[in-house]
Formats: structure tokens, C-alpha cells, sequence
């Protein structure tokens, strides 16, 4: 009724002074700046690195956010960092490279052949000498691989590869030519 005094309790929250900013650099031991990974601010994706693999995050909300960070060819990362209200502040995310398997072949006029295989990319391995199913199967970080063949009846076979998480790759040497052996003194 109108003539009635009426009781309403009512909290205010005091308005943030300034909104927060926070900068995100993104780094993997693969490569010194990542190209077009996903930074999400409390699962929502707000933006992607380019070229520096750098980002500025502006006008967000003070408080405790989860900053997530997710590339292609990498685990995703996550950290929760406390944003004061009118802070600066900064983040680094090192992602870790995501494996995929690659599996490497050699054969000449459809036999296996035994052939010794080098891995060349993200980082080295020891060469592998094929056995005598002329296979060998890598677990080896995502990216770009030089697959590098040698052996002495067939020569030397460069093949490029990319490896993916999500599927697997092979790389099948098969050299057109048996080549003559050679006699030394």
C-alpha cells in the first residue's frame, strides 16, 4: 500500500576505479614466437598472436581470471593471475609441442630394404637403422621434419614431411635405381 514505509536492503559494489590490461607473450621451445595462437580470458577467446607473438589485453575486470593460451601444435596452457583494478600487468606462456607419430619406410620395386633414417626439425635424432621390414616408427614433436635416407646400395633420399597430433605420417622412400658397388683399393 502506498501509505506504508516499506524496507529494502540494498548492497552496493563500489565501481572499479580502472579496468585492468594485461599483457600475454607466447613462446614454445619449437620456435621463439608463435604464430596465431588462442588467448582465451575465462574460457571466452578474446585474442590470437601474430606475428610477435605478443598481446595486450585491455579493459578487463579486476579479480582472479583464467588465461588460457591454445595453438594447433600445442598442449593447451593455463595460469590464473589476480588483476588489480588500474594494474598493468604481464604473462608469459611456454607452450609445450604436441607429438605426433611419423613413421618412416624404405623399399625398392616393392621389397623392404634396410636403410639408415635421420630425423632432421624441431630437434635432432639418432640415426635408426630400418630392419628388415624397412619401418620404423617416430614419436616426435609436431612440425616440420627432414626424413634423411642413406643407404649404400641405393644412395642418399631427402623427403619433407609435416607431422600433426591428430594423425599419423609416413614418409616412404623408394629410390628408382639400384646403384653399382663400388670397388676400392
Amino acid at each position: 500500500d502506498r501509505d506504508s514505509l516499506h524496507v529494502a536492503h540494498v548492497v552496493l559494489r563500489p565501481a572499479s576505479l580502472a579496468p585492468a590490461s594485461l599483457s600475454v607473450r607466447v613462446s614454445s621451445p619449437m620456435e621463439v614466437y608463435v604464430e596465431d595462437a588462442r588467448i582465451l580470458v575465462d574460457g571466452v577467446e578474446v585474442a590470437r598472436t601474430s606475428s610477435g607473438s605478443a598481446v595486450l589485453l585491455e579493459g578487463l575486470a579486476a579479480g582472479p581470471r583464467q588465461i588460457s593460451i591454445e595453438g594447433e601444435l600445442y598442449e593447451p596452457w593455463t595460469k590464473t593471475v589476480d588483476l588489480e583494478e588500474g594494474g598493468s600487468h604481464s604473462l608469459a606462456g611456454d607452450l609445450k609441442p604436441r607429438s605426433g607419430l611419423l613413421e618412416a619406410t624404405a623399399a625398392f620395386e616393392g621389397e623392404p630394404i634396410s636403410a639408415l633414417v635421420r630425423l632432421v626439425g624441431v630437434r635432432g635424432t639418432r640415426p635408426i637403422l630400418l630392419g628388415a621390414d624397412g619401418r620404423h616408427l617416430f614419436r616426435v614433436p609436431a612440425g616440420s621434419w627432414e626424413v634423411v635416407y642413406s643407404a649404400e646400395a641405393y644412395g642418399i633420399g631427402l623427403l619433407k614431411t609435416q607431422v600433426h597430433p591428430e594423425r599419423d605420417v609416413t614418409a616412404a622412400w623408394h629410390p628408382t635405381r639400384r646403384r653399382a658397388p663400388t670397388a676400392s683399393l
